[in-house]
């Protein structure tokens, strides 16, 4: 379980560069050009974030009003939006031998999305990948370009070429796993080793709040993100500057809460599949 935030690498970039917000990037040392700056479709990881410093220090922006446009999207979504960018940087510059982001053209932008068409990626991903490039290509060209009717209709028929995937049936059996957990690999608890000790608790914490991982890996393990308000009961809480994937600023997951279960399953061997308790003795011993 986390002990504190993740910090993503891209905002640790940025803030790193805005030491001295009037320079720009070396990468962008070669001169200015068409609206004030040159774009050079260079080969770097943090392209997508240097494109928005360039721009908004070229308007006059303040260091903040730029962090906080970077903070506009999640830390783990901001990494996969700078991946995406910097492979179309590359596709351009390798492909259609383009210099610089004021070359990029609707038909260049059409034989990108055909290009990802034919890697048969899935439909959700090429949304991703067109969310990337469209807010540096907006900055750049003054005018969203993704939005021409003809890139629309091409998008449209990607969409209608992939047939709707359905989600295939668990290939794993529940109670298969939880006879395991109450084997003696896994009992008592005072005996196993920290790592399955770690892998059970996190198994039934996944399972009692149906949380996703990135979720789990946020919550904290003390006080006061970690209380029990009594031995069979636990409150837990997300670690400051943690945003979930289906939250908003204006609407936050509550607590999660989680019940022991000694009053329904007073047997021995069932108390061993209690969360709380297991979590408990986690917290203990690490």
């Amino acid at each position: 379980m986390a002990k504190q935030d993740l910090v993503q690498r891209g905002q640790e970039h940025v803030e790193s560069n805005l030491a001295d917000p009037q320079q720009s990037p070396s990468t962008f040392s070669d001169g200015a050009k068409s609206k004030g700056f040159l774009f050079p479709l260079v080969d770097m990881e943090f392209m997508r974030d240097e494109v928005l410093k360039i721009n908004f220090i070229n308007k006059g922006f303040s260091d903040t009003a730029l962090k906080t446009a970077i903070g506009s999207v999640r830390p783990q979504t901001n990494k996969i939006y700078n991946k995406h960018f910097s492979m179309f940087c590359k596709y351009m510059r390798e492909k259609k031998q383009l210099k610089d982001l004021n070359e990029v053209q609707d038909h260049h932008l059409a034989a990108y999305l055909l290009h990802l068409n034919e890697l048969k990626l899935a439909y959700n991903k090429l949304i991703s990948i067109r969310t990337a490039i469209r807010v540096p290509l907006m900055l750049v060209n003054e005018s969203d370009v993704l939005l021409s009717h003809s890139l629309q209709l091409i998008f449209k028929g990607i969409k209608a070429s992939k047939p709707p995937k359905r989600a295939k049936p668990v290939c794993w059996n529940l109670p298969i796993v939880l006879e395991m957990l109450r084997s003696d690999a896994f009992t008592p608890l005072s005996k196993l080793s920290e790592e399955a000790l770690l892998r059970k608790t996190l198994f039934l914490l996944a399972i009692a709040s149906g949380k996703r991982a990135s979720e789990l890996g946020a919550l904290g393990a003390a006080e006061p993100y970690c209380t029990f308000p009594h031995k069979d009961k636990v409150v837990l809480g997300y670690l400051p500057g943690f945003l979930a994937k289906n939250e908003s600023l204006q609407n936050l997951h509550s607590n999660i809460i989680l019940e022991g279960i000694r009053s329904i399953a007073p047997d021995k061997i069932e108390l061993e599949l209690c969360p709380v308790r297991t979590l408990k003795r986690y917290i203990e011993r690490t």
